[in-house]
C-alpha cells in the first residue's frame, strides 16, 4: 500500500513530571543531571522505538496535540515534579522532540492552560524552536496532497466512564454545525487530553483520541475510577493512501508501568 501522507501524532508528554517521559541525562540550568526512574526508562525506550517507526513508515509531519510540558503544578505546589523550572521543562521537551522532528514538517496546538505558563505561551515557544507552526487552540485544515480535512484540538472531555458516547456526540454536533454552514467539514477529528487511545469511524468522519506519555499519578483525583484512568502510552500514525482512504495505527506500550502504585509484598 502506498500513502500520500503519513502524520505522526504526539500529545500529553507532560515533560517535567516524575511520571512522564524525560530525556536521558538531562542537565538542568543549575547543573543538576536528572536521572530516570524505572517507569521513565521504559517510556524512553518506547519513545526511541517510535522514532524508528516514524523513519520506517516515512512520516512527513509531526503533529503535537498539547500538554507538552507539565507546568508548575500549582494546585499541589509542585508535587511530583523533577523539573521545577519552566525553562528546564521546555528545553527537555525540545531535546526529546528534535531527533523526531528533524527534516519534517512540525505543527501543533495548545493544550490545557493549567500545564502552560500564566505569563507566556510555552508550547508555542517549543513548537517554533522545533521549526514548526503553532496554531493556537484549534486547527481546521486541509491535508495537503489529499482531499481530506481535519479538525485538531487538545480536548476537554471528562467522560471517563463512557468516552465513546462523548465522542459520538461530538461527531454528531460537528455534522450539525457543518450542515448549518458554521464550520468546514472535517473528515478527521483529533483529540488528546484523556490519556487513552480511541478510534471511532462512522460514515464520513473519524474520531481519534491520542494516547499519552504519562504514567498514572495516584492522587485524590485519580483514585476515583482508578482502573479507568490507566493510560495508553505511545503515539499514533495517521495515514492517507492514494485513494484518500484514512487509516490510524496506534503504537503504544505492551505493558503499563507503575511508579507510586507498584505491587508490594504485604
Amino acid at each position: 500500500m502506498k500513502y500520500k501522507r503519513v502524520i505522526a501524532v504526539y500529545s500529553d508528554t507532560h515533560v517535567g513530571s516524575a511520571f512522564s517521559i524525560m530525556p536521558k541525562d538531562f542537565k538542568a540550568q543549575n547543573g543538576n543531571v536528572i536521572g530516570l526512574n524505572d517507569g521513565q526508562k521504559y517510556l524512553l525506550q518506547h519513545w526511541n522505538y517510535c522514532k524508528k517507526v516514524c523513519d520506517k513508515y516515512g512520516v512527513d509531519t509531526i503533529l503535537t496535540v498539547g500538554d507538552l510540558i507539565h507546568g508548575l503544578h500549582r494546585k499541589k505546589h509542585g508535587e511530583g515534579l523533577v523539573l521545577g523550572e519552566l525553562e528546564d521543562q521546555k528545553q527537555a521537551c525540545i531535546e526529546l522532540f528534535e531527533p523526531i522532528c528533524k527534516d519534517r514538517t512540525v505543527i501543533g496546538v495548545a493544550g490545557t492552560d493549567y500545564h502552560n505558563s500564566m505569563d507566556t505561551k510555552t508550547e508555542q515557544q517549543i513548537i517554533e524552536k522545533l521549526g514548526g507552526t503553532y496554531c493556537g487552540y484549534v486547527i481546521n485544515g486541509d491535508i495537503r496532497g489529499t482531499k481530506r480535512t481535519m479538525n485538531v484540538m487538545h480536548g476537554k472531555s471528562g467522560a471517563v466512564i463512557y468516552p465513546e458516547t462523548a465522542a459520538g456526540r461530538e461527531m454528531l454536533f460537528f455534522k450539525e454545525a457543518v450542515y448549518d454552514k458554521k464550520l468546514p467539514r472535517p473528515d478527521i477529528l483529533i483529540r488528546a487530553h484523556n490519556h487513552f487511545y480511541m478510534h471511532l469511524h462512522k460514515r464520513g468522519m473519524h474520531f481519534i483520541k491520542n494516547p499519552c506519555w504519562t504514567i498514572l499519578e495516584p492522587s485524590d483525583y485519580t483514585v476515583k475510577n482508578y482502573e479507568k484512568w490507566q493510560p495508553d502510552l505511545g503515539m499514533c500514525l495517521l495515514l492517507i493512501d492514494t485513494e484518500d482512504r484514512i487509516t490510524c495505527w496506534h503504537f503504544y506500550t505492551e505493558e503499563t508501568p507503575h511508579i507510586a502504585d507498584f505491587v508490594r509484598n504485604i
